[in-house]
C-alpha cells in the first residue's frame, strides 16, 4: 500500500516537473529573432543594391538621351554602352545595360511638360524627346518582359521556409531612370509678342500706323496655326536702317549690360552652348536693346551663315515680351518662348535677320541649337 502511494507521488512530481521547457521557448525565440533581423539585413542589402543601380540608370539615360537630336538609333546605342565597363552594380559585368532602342533596357519616351506624364513612342529618335533605361523584369508602359533585373541573394530571410513559406533566396532589383532633352536660350534675340492669327498681331496681318498708311505684316509667307502653335514663315526680324520695336537684342537676363561686347559675348557662346544655363525664367525680368545693328547682325552671318541657312542647326530658342511696349532698351518681363529658324541674313545696307517663327514654343518639343538633359521622376515604376 505504501509502495504504491510512494510510486503515485513521484509519479506526480515527475508530471509537475518544468525544468527544461524554457528551452523550448529560447529557441523559437531564437529562430524568430534570426528571421527578424535577417528580414532586416536583407532589405538593407536589397536598398544598397538598388542604391548601386541607381547612379548607373541615371547616367545611361543621361548619356544616352544626348544621342536622339543626331536622329540615329546607334547614337544612343553607343553612348549609353560606354559607360557599361564603370558600372559597378551587382552582376554587372553579366547583366550589362544593352543600349539597343526600344530593346530589353531602353525605351523611347515622349514626356509632357503640361500634364507630366511620360508615353513611349516609336522606335525612332524622331518625335521622341526622352528616354527611359532600366534594368527590371517588365518593362511598365510596354508590358515586355526583359528578366534584366539586378539578382540580389539574400541571406537569412530564407529562413521563413522553416514555417512554411515559399521565399527564394535571390531577390529581383529593378531599377530605372529618364531623361529628357530641355532646350536652352540659344541666341540673344527678343520679339515683342508672338505670332497670332489676331488682326492687331503685326507678324501675321497688315497693320495701319497712326498717319493712315498701311504697314505690311512682318511675316511676309503669312501664318499657319497647328496643335496651338502658329508659325510666321519669311518674318523680318531685325532691320537697320528702319529700326522697330518689334526685335531685338537681350542678355536673357533681368539685369546687366547689353551693350554691342555683351550681345557679341553671347552670340559667341551660342555655338558650344557655353552660357546658355543662366537665364531669367517665364515671369521674371530680361533686358533688351535695339541698338548697334549693323555689327551684331554680321556677326550672325559669319557664325552660323558659312555652311548656308536653313539647317537644323539654325534654329534657336529665343524669348518673347509683350507685344505693347514702348520701346526695346529696357528691362521687360519674359512672356514666353519662340522658336526661330533663320531662312537668311542680310549682312549689308539695308542690315535684316529673317527666319520662320514659331509660337508658343515647349522647352521639352523644341528643335534648337541648345539643349540641357534632366532627370524625370519615372512614377510608373515608382522611381
Amino acid at each position: 500500500m505504501l509502495g504504491r502511494q510512494r510510486r503515485s507521488e513521484v509519479a506526480m512530481k515527475c508530471l509537475r516537473n518544468e525544468s527544461g521547457s524554457i528551452l523550448v521557448l529560447a529557441t523559437l525565440m531564437i529562430v524568430l529573432l534570426l528571421i527578424f533581423v535577417g528580414m532586416g539585413l536583407d532589405t538593407g542589402w536589397l536598398a544598397y543594391n538598388r542604391a548601386q543601380g541607381q547612379p548607373a540608370m541615371d547616367a545611361a539615360a543621361l548619356t544616352g538621351v544626348t544621342g536622339i537630336p543626331t536622329g540615329d538609333p546607334n547614337a544612343i546605342k553607343t553612348r549609353i554602352e560606354e559607360l557599361n565597363l564603370t558600372n559597378d552594380y551587382v552582376k554587372s559585368l553579366a547583366n550589362p545595360i544593352d543600349g539597343t532602342v526600344n530593346g530589353p533596357n531602353v525605351t523611347l519616351v515622349k514626356y509632357d511638360p503640361a500634364t507630366q506624364t511620360i508615353t513611349q513612342v516609336g522606335s525612332l529618335p524622331a518625335g521622341a524627346n526622352g528616354i527611359r533605361v532600366a534594368l527590371e523584369e517588365t518593362n511598365p508602359y510596354t508590358t515586355d518582359t526583359s528578366g534584366t533585373s539586378i539578382n540580389t541573394p539574400t541571406f537569412l530571410t530564407p529562413l521563413l521556409n522553416l514555417f512554411g513559406a515559399n521565399v527564394s533566396s535571390i531577390a529581383n532589383v529593378n531599377v530605372s531612370a529618364v531623361a529628357a532633352l530641355k532646350a536652352l536660350p540659344s541666341m540673344p534675340v527678343v520679339v515683342t509678342g508672338c505670332p497670332a492669327l489676331e488682326s492687331t498681331n503685326p507678324w501675321c496681318n497688315d497693320q495701319v500706323d497712326a498717319t493712315g498708311n498701311s504697314v505690311p505684316k512682318l511675316c511676309a509667307g503669312g501664318c499657319t496655326s497647328s496643335g496651338g502653335v502658329v508659325t510666321g514663315t519669311n518674318c523680318q526680324l531685325i532691320r537697320h536702317p528702319d529700326p522697330s520695336d518689334t526685335a531685338g537684342w537681350t542678355n536673357l537676363m533681368p539685369s546687366g549690360p547689353t551693350s554691342e561686347d555683351a550681345v557679341e559675348e553671347l552670340l559667341d557662346a551660342t555655338k558650344s552652348c557655353e552660357k546658355n544655363n543662366q537665364f531669367s525664367s517665364v515671369g521674371q525680368p530680361i533686358c533688351l536693346n535695339n541698338g548697334n545693328i549693323p555689327p551684331l547682325v554680321k556677326r550672325v552671318d559669319e557664325l552660323f551663315g558659312n555652311d548656308g541657312w536653313s539647317q537644323p542647326e539654325d534654329c534657336f530658342l529665343i524669348p518673347y515680351v509683350d507685344q505693347k511696349i514702348s520701346t526695346i532698351n529696357q528691362c521687360e518681363t519674359l512672356k514666353g518662348w519662340a522658336t526661330l529658324c533663320i531662312s537668311a541674313v542680310q549682312s549689308k545696307n539695308p542690315f535684316a535677320i529673317y527666319g520662320d517663327l514659331s509660337c508658343p514654343s515647349d522647352l521639352f518639343n523644341t528643335s534648337t541649337q541648345c539643349y540641357k538633359p534632366v532627370l524625370l521622376r519615372d512614377t510608373k515604376s515608382g522611381m
